[in-house]
């Protein structure tokens, strides 16, 4: 409302009166809601804003020259600076101490204008003479090129390594069509109200859409597979139900039009919101709720989670957490030596993290004047760092134990050459879309891939094996072939077959697999059946209403069941045999910090505690006994078997070097050479083999390629372009594994004089593989997306294996109910208690795989950990983004997994994906759930270039918002990360598709961000209905 044309009240949609408070001019100088004044401005006498507060009294100054803003400081009392020319354009800019420093050129005449930044790279921009860019050439020279339709929209846009981008558009502006680099083409329709009407994607698969008579309200979408998916409203316009088949999501909303409850079945959530609708509570079905206690600033102070921890969170003038402490921490901190947080960050004046502190443990983020990470110092004051040119993109990173990496790139910063100690030479080529798409990495091995029409993976092969996908419609794969090349008439398949919701319910296989899936109206793994040489293994499957699994009962009438507690932890753990009697009975406790306490055998009538520092890592079991068990870490993970430390050393970077029995050797790449009975003497000791050793032998893509024994035996391994193992050579016998996915489904084995050569045949000399042997087939099955096997099934023999809470299996029964194996785990996860032949069920750890020949270490899909010393043999493939211990396995084992080897995650059933470090901490606090769809869902995908390095950047949500600034401010996309934001695509992910999601890290003032967002590892172009300009 307005009074003598002055702004004085805002009511917004949910019915809040915003009052407005103006001076004489007319000029704003509050707004208050319910009587909460929320900020302020201050003027001077010549009218521009001088400060702005906050309603924690925390301001934002502001000087002039005129009209000219010359310095601004920000509530965290950071300073930015701009000087002008005659004609009043900024010329030089920067922050204290040169921070963002920059310096701008004008030459209208000649058309283009030119930005020098802190670190010396030039940039120049091109323009037309309607002021749009033509043309970018970066500091390095390269250049991306744009050009615009006669109404101003972008016609083309070629990258700076010459692949193409066109867009067409109707009379209205709409985007009819995009041709995609590798020439694929993307095409939209529309009804006359301008609603979308049919998106048909580069291979042909169209996506149809329906709207109720007289609105643009979506009633219905009809996808590829013909699957429809079914929408109401409100009376206010927000979505009511959604149907997709059998599946209904109803939703409902409060006065202000907050959410309120979402309904599935029989399974509800609820949410209960302030007056200014910040969420308060959250209650589910199953009585599991939290709270949250809010500052006048909208963050969150106080978070009670259902397990009963209490966390406190502060924060700096902007929404960067500085400072978090658990309740339980506090109350001993308060009464021991007075409070210090529990962890504390520091921050860049743009918001990067500068430092985390959790009790004696610092790390150190260090940046060039741009905001780009330079250097990572550790606890132990190593140093990793990256130099980077020109254009800000990395061209060398040097480890914590001084190993070098060199990058080449093409023009549009893609890798194409990596150069490193121990003659390290790679090469990579990219198709059109900038995927890649050959690797040579220089000794004789290499690595090519392909992709179809709407970018999705459909073969990779290596100098060894070749692996076919075959997807259907919705891109999901249907059939994986493996063979070994040209002629080769053993070939391997595994078909897979899906329901209509997406969920796959049949897998079989060349080698006999045969195992079929049901699921529950919520989309849950109910029964299993798997059949080989007519006999029949099944498992049902219960669950509670989290989806937990509390029962599984197996052929020969076993029974498996869990029990949980009120926050969802595993709280007791019991196996009956065929005949009902107790096999297994373990009792667990766990702490508010969801750490494990206790775990009780009641059958034997003995325990053992665990026990924690105060960094929440897992420091030993039993410590109090006479036989206690350390896993003791000192500040930067490196772990010794003794309370004092005494008994290991360790070389920068975390290399073992030696513990109470073996003496460990590296080559020039940071891979274990040799581990050695006995010290090597003088400064460059003689590696080679030798009795009682093991020595290691890499390939220069980072696998295993073979080991030498103690005794002299050989054992040699292959992998497919995947990174999965694909044979195992040792003592005359050759095992091979085929993979579903991430899961070994099948292994065999039989003596190597029998495995099939290539030979020559025929009159043309035709390359032919006889048919390889594949008798004693053992088949793997497990309980959907999981990655520990519930059966093991060989020559119609059916076997149950039981795991425990995380994932290690304990017991295995065959198929009259009857034990065969059991087994327990120490804190390296080393087998103990043994009962049965060791290796009759070989998995040990979630993903990890033990073969006998190695002397307790096991295969961890991208490495090998060694379960002796309790870390990998080699350093972390994707570097820092799975932590900064490169050697190290998970910090507590009671509660984390690495299934891959590359990066730890906390256990679950379904994992879902685990995303890169640098991404997973765009998330509040780096914390993201992971969801598989059980329905289509509706998704916005917002793209953006890196003007200065050219590398595309995308952010995904459920929002479409209306502007830019109000994109940037609640999905924290700074401005000065140069990210020039340009499309938006709506798609439907799905039913099956793993989403990653939370909500958005802050990333300093003016980008608070907190709003949701998603990763989906995979978005087919198939999915897109339609992209379109991102802002008008």
């Amino acid at each position: 409302t307005y009074e003598r044309g002055v702004l004085q009240q805002i009511t917004d949609t949910a019915g809040r009166e915003i009052q407005i408070e103006t001076d004489r001019q007319g000029r704003i100088i509050s707004a208050s809601v319910y009587n909460q004044q929320k900020i302020s401005y201050s003027y001077d006498e010549q009218g521009n804003m001088l400060r702005i507060t906050d309603a924690l009294n925390q301001s934002t100054k502001m000087v002039y020259d005129g009209h000219l803003m010359v310095k601004k400081t920000d509530r965290n009392g950071h300073s930015f600076y701009w000087e002008y020319d005659q004609q009043n354009r900024c010329v030089h800019t920067g922050g204290d101490d040169g921070w963002q420093e920059g310096w701008l050129e004008y030459y209208p005449e000649r058309g283009y204008n030119r930005i020098k930044e802190a670190t010396g790279g030039t940039s120049t921009y091109y323009y037309n003479e309607k002021q749009l860019v033509t043309r970018i050439v970066n500091p390095l020279g390269t250049v991306k090129v744009f050009q615009y339709t006669e109404h101003n929209e972008l016609y083309r846009e070629v990258d700076p390594d010459g692949n193409l981008t066109g867009y067409d558009y109707n009379e209205k502006g709409f985007t009819t069509g995009i041709t995609y680099p590798d020439q694929t083409r993307q095409h939209y329709l529309y009804y006359d109200n301008d609603t979308l009407m049919i998106s048909i994607s580069p291979s042909g698969k169209q996506e149809t859409y329906i709207y109720y008579e007289g609105t643009r309200q979506l009633r219905a979408i009809i996808h590829p597979d013909r699957r429809v998916t079914e929408y109401t409203y409100t009376p206010q316009g927000l979505p009511a139900t959604i149907k997709n088949g059998d599946k209904l999501i109803e939703l409902y909303y409060d006065n202000q039009h907050n959410l309120i409850e979402l309904r599935e079945n029989n399974r509800w959530k609820r949410w209960n919101h302030n007056f200014l609708g910040e969420v308060i509570s959250v209650r589910d079905h199953m009585d599991n709720s939290s709270h949250y206690n809010y500052d006048a600033l909208g963050r969150a102070t106080r978070i009670s989670s259902p397990n009963g921890r209490i966390e406190y969170l502060k924060y700096n003038a902007y929404d960067d957490v500085t400072e978090i402490a658990s309740q339980e921490y506090m109350s001993t901190t308060s009464t021991l030596r007075g409070y210090t947080p529990e962890i504390s960050f520091d921050y860049t004046p743009l918001g990067s993290l500068q430092r985390r502190t959790q009790g004696n443990k610092r790390v150190y983020f260090g940046y060039d004047r741009m905001e780009r990470l330079t250097k990572v110092i550790n606890e132990h004051n190593e140093e990793y760092t990256f130099t980077r040119d020109t254009a800000g993109q990395v061209i060398a990173e040097k480890g914590f134990d001084n190993l070098t990496k060199h990058y080449e790139r093409s023009d549009t910063g893609l890798v194409t050459h990596m150069k490193g100690a121990g003659g390290l030479n790679a090469s990579y080529q990219y198709n059109p879309m900038g995927q890649l798409n050959y690797v040579d990495y220089g000794d004789g091995s290499w690595e090519s891939y392909s992709y179809n029409k709407e970018g999705q993976l459909i073969s990779a092969h290596n100098e060894q094996y070749r692996t076919f996908l075959e997807r259907d419609d919705n891109g999901r794969i249907i059939a994986e072939k493996q063979d070994r090349g040209y002629g080769d008439s053993g070939a391997q398949t595994i078909h897979s077959e899906y329901d209509t919701n997406g969920l796959r319910i049949k897998i079989s296989s060349t080698l006999g697999a045969d195992i079929a899936q049901q699921y529950d109206e919520f989309g849950q793994l109910k029964h299993i059946q798997a059949a080989q040489q007519e006999s029949l293994w099944e498992a049902h499957i219960a669950r509670n209403g989290h989806g937990q699994v509390t029962a599984y009962k197996f052929t020969g009438g076993v029974e498996n069941q869990f029990g949980y507690d009120y926050a969802g932890r595993p709280q007791s753990h019991i196996v009956k045999t065929g005949l009902g009697r107790e096999s297994y009975k373990r009792e667990y406790a766990w702490n508010t910090a969801n750490h494990l306490l206790s775990s009780i055998d009641d059958l034997k009538r003995g325990g053992t505690a665990y026990s924690y520092d105060a960094l929440n890592q897992l420091i030993g079991a039993g410590l109090h006994t006479s036989q206690p068990e350390y896993k003791n870490p000192d500040a930067v993970g490196n772990l010794y078997e003794t309370k004092d430390r005494t008994d290991r050393k360790y070389e920068s970077g975390g290399k073992l070097t030696k513990d109470a029995r073996w003496h460990y050797y590296y080559d020039s790449r940071g891979n274990l050479l040799l581990k050695a009975p006995f010290q090597l003497h003088g400064d460059k000791p003689d590696t080679n083999w030798r009795s009682g050793c093991y020595h290691y032998l890499w390939q220069a893509n980072g696998t295993l390629k073979s080991v030498l024994c103690p005794d002299g035996s050989q054992v040699k391994f292959e992998y497919d372009a995947l990174g999965r193992r694909t044979a195992k050579i040792a003592n005359f016998k050759i095992t091979r594994y085929l993979w579903d996915g991430n899961v070994l489904l099948h292994e065999w084995t039989y003596d190597t004089e029998k495995r099939p050569q290539l030979q020559l045949v025929g009159e043309l000399g035709e390359l032919f593989y006889e048919k390889e042997p594949a008798d004693d087939v053992i088949t793997w099955v497990y309980d959907e997306g999981t990655y520990t096997p519930i059966a093991k099934l060989v020559n119609g023999e059916r076997y149950s294996i039981v795991s425990d809470y995380i994932g290690r299996p304990v017991q295995c029964f065959d198929d009259n109910g009857e034990m065969v194996w059991e087994t327990d785990y120490d804190v390296y996860g080393r087998l103990k208690k043994l009962n049965g032949e060791k290796h009759f069920i070989p998995f040990r750890q979630m993903g990890q795989y033990e073969d006998a020949e190695l002397g307790g270490v096991y295969y961890n899909r991208f490495r090998y950990y060694d379960s002796g010393s309790g870390v990998y043999i080699s350093q972390d493939p994707i570097g820092l983004e799975g932590g900064l211990a490169l050697y190290g396995y998970v910090k507590d084992s009671n509660s984390w997994v690495d299934v891959f080897g590359l990066r730890g995650d906390c256990c679950k059933k379904n994992l879902g994906p685990k995303l890169p470090l640098d991404i997973a901490d765009t998330f509040v606090n780096s914390a993201y759930s992971n969801r598989k769809l059980t329905s289509n869902e509706r998704f916005f995908k917002y793209h953006g270039v890196d003007n200065r390095t050219n590398r595309k950047y995308t952010w995904l949500t459920k929002s479409k918002y209306p502007t830019e600034d109000l994109l940037r401010e609640k999905l924290a996309i700074r401005r000065e990360w140069g990210v020039k934001i340009e499309y938006v695509s709506e798609f439907d992910a799905p039913a099956g598709t793993w989403v990653s999601e939370g909500k958005s890290a802050s990333q300093g003032i003016n980008y608070g961000g907190g709003d949701y967002q998603a990763v989906i590892s995979n978005t087919p172009k198939s999915w897109i209905i339609k992209t379109t300009q991102a802002f008008k």
